[in-house]
């Protein structure tokens, strides 16, 4: 993050359920002469996720009139597993049978209003927060977004039932509810060309999880990750039922509908593993096919990540981290940016040359072997390599947002093309190409027919190369915040974007400028529509939005780590670092960039 000229100068440890259990027994067991098991397994974060807390509502009462019945049916449809059968006795049998309360849910703010429409027929209207659909996918509602469910009453006995549900109807949980009915987890996809999984953000009801997260695991891959992922989609379970016996997740595939392909199965019980292993009473998984153990080269019993089928760590590696001082780039380690002295920043030797003020939002590659800025008017781009060169590219755009590198060495932008690229467009540039090879260098423009008539104001690339978070707007329009699939060739150039993006966010009128700080987590610098200026928010890809503490100026947004560790820049030049609940100045340095993001 760059402002204008300033005056004067440009895998810890993890305490399982079953060992705080095992530690009394220890001592016995040394006793008797019997050997404890050393061996280290991931089981329950310390600081693991509430209790499950169960809600009992009340059923039906004497004497409830129509709407009464209608109050007590969404109130009762607060509850999950057994007590499901509570919002079910203010429903005819038949109503009953057809009820699928998963089907949608309408998470709501203030007080539902309910209105007579005649011939026993009310309609209740809903102030919109969220939704979560059958897919478990909770979308954040857009402004004034609202909702509308009918429903058509019959007297049974002398009391009211509700014997018609419109269409789709699930039920409705006020925002207060959410965090005690739903836990999410992300399911995971293998990304194309390499082995890394790629997290999708699901929000699971608390009863049945590994059955349900099972379900979602091996239902398909989602339209904005298409092109980018893959996934044995025709893989179906023998009963629909994943049971956990004794911390072990048993999942039983149909024979017949599995790929006979060997690497197909292995990333199959590759996604598995990594997304039941995130629940607290999972300590290990075992797949099988129609009841008999899954054959896996070279894998060996107790699965319990799918490192052991060769993924990648998803754990965050360290990143490098470079200051600027005016035109000066060193590199410094992360934990000590707040003790910086400006001086002896300035006096240090760099790699890099001198990158004069008038280039800003400085992009710096996973290597630290080469920075890319654009010039203030958006009109240049040019790269900074630390053998001391400097390339500069071609002019072939305008309105150019801040790049950045992925891990695979791509450099990624936005703006709107000239000449015969004429338009709005993302391009992409492989900055391992010999930059005497013209073609080979050069930003190539990637299909993205769904952004022609949108500017992109802001991009970046997932952690894991995968997906990009794109902030856009129509010609005085609002913003829109979106991620979309990134397709790659097998030497890992982009080739396109998947063509159906993920709307997040959309409660945000404007949107300044993103950044991930996690895998399934964004950050952003933006405001809703009741908000004069832009703060800073956490944004869940498929998730919630929650608020940072404001710091008034902010447009820049990036972080040294995850969502602790952000840096906010403004205008000016002035950056400022996340420190618990407040923002600390950082007042050696004129900006920070970071590796790969």
């Amino acid at each position: 993050m760059t402002g204008p000229d300033r005056p004067g100068g440009a895998a810890g440890w993890r305490l399982t359920r079953r060992g705080v259990l095992g530690l009394g027994a220890l001592g016995g067991l040394a006793g008797c002469g019997l050997e404890a098991d050393q061996t280290i397994r991931p089981g329950l974060d310390i600081d693991a996720e509430p209790r499950v807390v169960r809600y009992l509502p009340p059923g039906p009462q004497a004497g409830d009139g129509p709407m009464e019945t209608i109050r007590g049916f969404m109130r009762a449809g607060k509850a999950t597993g057994p007590e499901l059968r509570v919002p079910r006795e203010f429903l005819t049998d038949e109503a009953a049978d057809a009820w699928l309360p998963d089907s949608q849910t309408v998470v709501y703010s203030g007080t539902p209003a309910i209105s007579e429409l005649g011939d026993g027929r009310y309609r209740v209207t809903l102030r919109v927060s969220a939704r979560i659909d059958s897919d478990a996918r909770y979308t954040v509602g857009a402004p004034y977004d609202s909702a509308t469910f009918d429903f058509g009453l019959t007297r049974i006995e002398g009391s009211w039932r509700i014997g018609e549900l419109q269409q789709g109807f699930g039920r409705v949980v006020p925002s207060y509810e959410v965090s005690r009915m739903y836990r999410a987890y992300p399911v995971h996809y293998p990304a194309v060309v390499w082995n890394r999984l790629v997290a999708d953000l699901r929000w699971i009801p608390v009863d049945q999880q590994a059955t349900r997260l099972t379900r979602a695991q091996l239902g398909g891959v989602p339209e904005y990750l298409t092109g980018a992922v893959r996934s044995d989609d025709g893989a179906e379970l023998i009963v629909d039922s994943v049971p956990v016996t004794d911390g072990v997740a048993g999942v039983d595939l149909k024979p017949e509908s599995l790929s006979a392909d060997a690497t197909d199965r292995r990333q199959l019980v590759a996604q598995l593993v990594a997304t039941l292993m995130q629940l607290p009473d999972v300590s290990e998984v075992n797949v099988t096919v129609g009841g008999a153990s899954i054959e896996l080269s070279g894998v060996q019993a107790p699965l319990t990540t799918a490192e052991q089928l060769d993924y990648v760590d998803p754990r965050p590696s360290e990143r490098p981290v470079m200051v600027r001082v005016g035109d000066h780039l060193v590199g410094v380690d992360d934990d000590r940016l707040t003790s910086l002295d400006r001086k002896r920043l300035a006096g240090r030797d760099s790699d890099f040359a001198e990158v004069p003020t008038r280039w800003r939002h400085l992009a710096l590659s996973t290597d630290a072997a080469e920075v890319a800025a654009v010039s203030a008017q958006g009109t240049e781009l040019s790269r900074w390599r630390d053998d001391g060169s400097i390339v500069p590219v071609p002019s072939f755009a305008r309105d150019l947002v801040r790049p950045g590198y992925d891990v695979h060495g791509v450099l990624w932008l936005a703006g709107h093309g000239l000449g015969t690229e004429e338009g709005n467009h993302i391009w992409s540039v492989n900055s391992a190409a010999d930059v005497t090879d013209e073609q080979a260098s050069a930003p190539q423009a990637l299909p993205s027919g769904w952004l022609e008539d949108r500017l992109v104001q802001a991009a970046a690339v997932s952690p894991e190369g995968s997906r990009l978070a794109l902030v856009s707007a129509p010609d005085g329009g609002a913003s829109v915040l979106e991620v979309v699939g990134v397709e790659r060739s097998a030497n890992r150039l982009p080739t396109g974007l998947s063509q159906r993006p993920l709307r997040v966010a959309a409660l945000l009128v404007e949107i300044r400028d993103v950044v991930w700080v996690g895998e399934t987590t964004l950050a952003v610098i933006g405001r809703d529509h009741t908000q004069r200026t832009v703060m800073p928010y956490l944004v869940d890809v498929g998730g919630e939005l929650r608020e940072m503490t404001p710091r008034g100026g902010a447009v820049e947004v990036t972080t040294i780590g995850g969502e602790r560790d952000i840096v906010l820049g403004n205008a000016r030049g002035t950056c400022w670092i996340r420190t618990g609940s407040s923002w600390r100045e950082l007042t050696a340095i004129d900006d920070v960039v970071v590796g790969g993001s």
